[in-house]
């Protein structure tokens, strides 16, 4: 096969692009005049080029290099970054991207294409994501009282997340002549997860808590027990729960 060299193209004889300098290879000369063929040449000769960072599908099947800083104002990834942009071998748009984070910390974010369309930067997960937080929380002790209601743990969340609430609640009612009586997880004052008990007779028993809820920083949790004849003595005995932060 013969080929050919149009410019700075290397071409085939039928006239497709095999090798474009100015994309696939950096401009740097060593100390004998060659071309450096190791490296990969920025896309853009100035940053205040690289406003966007979709590049225009050109079939090649090789590799262009993009940095994405305060100038790059459309489809940046999270924050400033070096993008390695991955062409498909034809034109129908199925290019991807890799972006390494700037900083002494990196973080990976990725995306591609479908037929032409971007989909949105994907964060690639470190193990340290994938660790789930576990706190150790203590259900208070509340003394025998006829009181319709009483609040055994108030805890504010400081790390945003989805958590796993598992645990128990050491419950103890004397005769409740049938009425309701609840353990109640609460969010900011609304219920989520709701423990029923209707008896008439006392019973001493730990109620197994299992839930999950998602919860913004600055969040409250509350767990409170609710009784329904306030004439009927209970009490709560300590106990403790688990709040497990799930990766993610």
């Amino acid at each position: 096969m013969a080929l050919k060299l149009r410019g700075d193209t290397i071409i085939d004889e039928a006239g497709k692009t095999l090798l474009q300098l100015t994309d696939q290879v950096v401009a740097n000369t060593d100390n004998l005049g060659k071309i450096d063929q190791t490296l990969l040449k920025n896309k853009y000769t100035s940053r205040d080029l690289a406003t966007n960072a979709n590049l225009t599908p050109n079939g090649s099947g090789g590799l262009s290099t993009i940095k994405a800083t305060a100038k790059m104002t459309s489809n940046k990834p999270s924050t400033d970054a070096h993008i390695l942009h991955m062409y498909w071998d034809n034109t129908g748009g199925y290019d991807s991207q890799l972006a390494v984070l700037n900083g002494n910390a990196p973080r990976i974010e990725v995306r591609g294409q479908s037929g032409g369309t971007w989909g949105s930067w994907k964060k690639v997960a470190m193990m340290s994501d994938l660790t789930p937080t576990v706190t150790k929380l203590t259900l208070g002790a509340i003394a025998v009282t006829t009181a319709a209601s009483g609040t055994v743990l108030t805890h504010k969340i400081t790390t945003a997340g989805t958590y796993l609430i598992m645990g128990y609640s050491n419950l103890n009612r004397y005769n409740n002549n049938g009425r309701e009586l609840h353990v109640k997880l609460q969010k900011n004052g609304t219920d989520f997860w709701d423990y029923l008990d209707v008896g008439d007779l006392g019973w001493t028993v730990a109620v197994t808590i299992s839930a999950v809820q998602t919860f913004a920083a600055n969040d409250t949790l509350k767990v409170v027990i609710t009784n329904g004849n306030t004439s009927k003595q209970w009490m709560h005995g300590q106990s403790d729960l688990w709040l497990i932060r799930l990766p993610g």
